[in-house]
């Protein structure tokens, strides 16, 4: 068989007619404007392609039947003049078959989705965690975080893709994406996992432009099999990386099935965060106005009512002693800041559900009204109403993250994926008769291999161990397992 040569098509350039010959495009009439590359194998082309009934179609690639050729063409038809670009119509094309799943004999198929991330999450070790029938993993680019997969098993009762020849005017085929009856599950731990993350770095997870790809495990799933991936276009973003110590994140990822019903208040503060490093404290605000709301004020619309139930929840009251140590000191020293902050808790509280008020009822004939392009106007009322939600959130957050279950999920993953480390304390304390050495302790730590992380936590455990004894350590050292390694060691210093 003749082997066709690749066509290209450029992004943003809008095509009138192509030669035939040779396998190249051929019969486009413009009315489609493509906005992503796509590179076609012929002789089929791809033009505007619906997918799930809709007149636009993201990245699509063909699985066997097509070969490995990758089609990312997103069309849009103009009018009735709007033919895009068509298949080639010749006696040599034969229909493919574009049969379901029937004649597999099992149904072993997995869908891993792939969600494009921009963040300045540094993770210089991480592992696969399976939580909930979800296998979630990090996708790493000189160890920043730039993808999450979160991996899944269809069931008997999920529908895999499907591509036909469509019957529409302009459009070239009909891209069924299937029915996977988990896609809100693994939506949703995604999201959870994004908030929770969300406290400790800037991390965005961009959703419009998720992959799926569908993983054959049978012979019968591979040859039935017509779509392979699918995906869609990502927006980019910039910040300066930090690095995170992957416990951290790992307890997020283990602790997004029980976090669950905390993902849209987490929504709110990410969207406030967000917004506050951009300048937008009016979007700020009501994110985080929204966070408090939907926690301890759903449904009322009452300013009496909601700062009634405000101050009548603790860790809102809690959260205010804590904004009072957690303000940057210089930006409340004066002005606003200062007058704010001169105020009682309660006052505070008031003044903020006042706060809501201005903002969501906006008139032009009204003395001092809000300028939408002037947000820098509630500032502080956006600062010191993030401190208090982020309190809120890292108290609850950690109450999940930190408990005895996400202790043993947490050291059985680092187990299973070899990912333990064992540091051994020798300890000496002060006796009438001199230094004595301490029962050598040895502990077990969810790591890849030493760090300062794991050398501070591995401290602060000796510390804790002999905190309310009468032993008094004058020096200790951490070694390797077998001793031969000394990683850090401490001695206390006697006044001469």
């Amino acid at each position: 068989m003749k082997a066709w040569p690749e066509a290209k098509l450029t992004t943003r350039k809008r095509y009138r007619r192509a030669d035939l010959a040779d396998g190249r495009l051929s019969n486009i009439q413009c009315g489609c404007l493509v906005l992503v590359e796509a590179h076609v194998a012929p002789p089929i082309a791809f033009g505007a392609i619906s997918a799930g009934g809709a007149r636009r179609a993201r990245a699509l690639t063909l699985g066997r039947t097509f070969g490995a050729a990758a089609a990312f063409v997103a069309a849009k038809a103009h009018g009735r003049s709007s033919r895009a670009i068509t298949q080639r119509d010749n006696a040599d094309y034969r229909a493919h078959n574009l049969s379901s799943f029937a004649e597999a004999q099992s149904f072993a198929m997995k869908l891993r989705y792939t969600y494009p991330v921009k963040s300045t999450l540094v993770l210089t070790e991480h592992w696969a965690i399976r939580v909930g029938g979800i296998e979630i993993a990090w996708g790493l680019t000189n160890q920043l975080a730039t993808a999450l997969q979160a991996t899944i098993s269809l069931g008997t009762d999920d529908k895999p893709p499907t591509v036909k020849k469509s019957a529409k005017p302009g459009v070239s085929w009909d891209v069924d994406l299937g029915i996977v009856g988990s896609h809100g599950e693994v939506e949703r731990a995604v999201r959870t996992i994004w908030g929770l993350v969300s406290l400790f770095t800037t991390i965005d997870i961009d959703f419009e432009s998720v992959e799926r790809t569908w993983i054959p495990e049978t012979e019968a799933e591979k040859d039935a099999l017509k779509i392979s991936r699918f995906s869609a276009g990502i927006k980019l973003q910039e910040d300066a990386p930090r690095a995170i110590g992957f416990d951290l994140v790992a307890r997020a990822m283990l602790s997004s099935i029980d976090a669950a019903d905390f993902e849209v208040p987490l929504g709110f503060l990410r969207r406030g965060m967000r917004a506050t490093r951009d300048g937008e404290y009016v979007d700020a605000f009501y994110s985080y106005f929204f966070f408090l709301e939907t926690l301890y004020a759903p449904g009322f619309s009452s300013p009496a009512k909601v700062k009634a139930k405000l101050w009548d929840a603790k860790p809102v009251r809690d959260a205010l002693i804590s904004m009072r140590t957690t303000l940057p000191v210089a930006e409340f020293r004066e002005g606003k800041g200062a007058s704010l902050l001169a105020l009682s808790n309660q006052q505070i509280l008031e003044r903020l559900v006042d706060v809501r008020g201005e903002l969501h009822h906006h008139a032009l004939r009204r003395p001092g009204v809000w300028h939408p392009d002037k947000p820098s106007a509630y500032r502080e009322e956006a600062i010191m109403l993030g401190d208090i939600v982020h309190k809120i959130a890292r108290d609850q957050a950690f109450a999940l993250m930190f408990d005895a279950r996400r202790d043993e999920a947490l050291m059985s993953s680092a187990a299973g994926a070899g990912a333990l480390t064992r540091i051994r304390i020798a300890a000496f304390e002060l006796t009438p008769h001199g230094e004595r050495e301490l029962p050598p302790v040895t502990v077990t730590l969810p790591a890849v291999a030493i760090s300062t992380a794991a050398v501070d936590a591995t401290n602060r455990l000796l510390r804790d161990k002999y905190a309310n004894t009468n032993v008094e350590i004058v020096r200790y050292e951490l070694r390797s397992e077998d001793g031969e390694t000394v990683y850090a060691s401490w001695r206390r210093n006697y006044p001469k």
